[in-house]
């Protein structure tokens, strides 16, 4: 997608989103409130389906979907994930709002834009609801179980009925499971982020080469290698998180 084409959907966006925080009539039409893209196994992109709040949005089995919302933040499901969207408003005036996605289950990447600079935003999980502030979060979301790794510049609040964690360390995870207090933060196993960068995105380059290769690869390296890898999807044309409609991007 085109620079041009990419500020063209974001006007679109905004202006959803102004649209959407104002009170609608009874009986009157959703609005879209976030822009859908999705690929397949084989690399071919769908654009621009439009989503609105409260319609679950399913990865089938071989595809990726990325939501991207008018304040630049963007989710992007792997195959098989399933999220909804709760709530979304936006202010570009003010650079505030608010945004909610319900993470069903399955693998998610989430990269915060001008809400999650300013407030926080808020996935909500099965197990666990995290409150993430600025930078990149990966959630997997499973019936009793989250797992929430910080990547690049994230600030996660992990919280469930039986207790808070804060999670802010780069390449660190929490785990939550929905009768215990979320675990204390530890190191992520490179392994697991190479897994999840797999997942999320099969086209990048793997985190054991950027990091150096091997199981000895250290989260930190790791870490540093998503970030690479997040960067290289951002100047490509099919990805990344930059504004716009695309796939598979961080």
């Amino acid at each position: 997608m085109t620079p041009a084409l990419r500020a063209v959907v974001l006007c679109c966006l905004a202006c959803a989103a102004i649209m959407a925080a104002a009170p609608t009539a009874a009986g009157s039409d959703p609005v879209n409130v976030a822009a859908a893209s999705f690929r397949n196994a084989s690399g071919t992109l769908r654009v621009g389906r439009d989503v609105v709040v409260g319609q679950p949005v399913q990865a089938a089995a071989g595809e990726r979907v990325e939501l991207l919302f008018a304040d630049g933040s963007s989710l992007t499901l792997a195959p098989n994930a399933q999220a909804t969207i709760e709530a979304f408003s936006f202010d570009s005036r003010q650079g505030s709002g608010h945004l909610a996605v319900r993470l069903s289950s399955g693998l998610f990447r989430f990269a915060g834009g001008r809400i999650a600079r300013r407030s926080t935003a808020i996935l909500d999980t099965p197990a666990a609801a995290l409150a993430v502030r600025d930078g990149i979060v990966l959630v997997r979301a499973e019936p009793e179980r989250t797992t929430a790794i910080a990547t690049v510049s994230a600030e996660v609040t992990v919280s469930n009925r039986a207790g808070t964690h804060l999670l802010r360390r780069p390449g660190w995870q929490v785990i939550a499971e929905a009768a215990s207090p979320p675990r204390p933060s530890t190191a992520a196993p490179a392994s697991l982020l190479s897994t999840a960068l797999a997942e999320l995105d099969p086209g990048a380059r793997s985190l054991g080469a950027v990091a150096g290769g091997g199981p000895t690869a250290t989260p930190t390296a790791a870490v540093n290698a998503l970030s690479d890898a997040n960067t290289l999807l951002q100047k490509s044309p099919a990805g990344g998180a930059q504004p716009g409609v695309r796939g598979r991007g961080p």
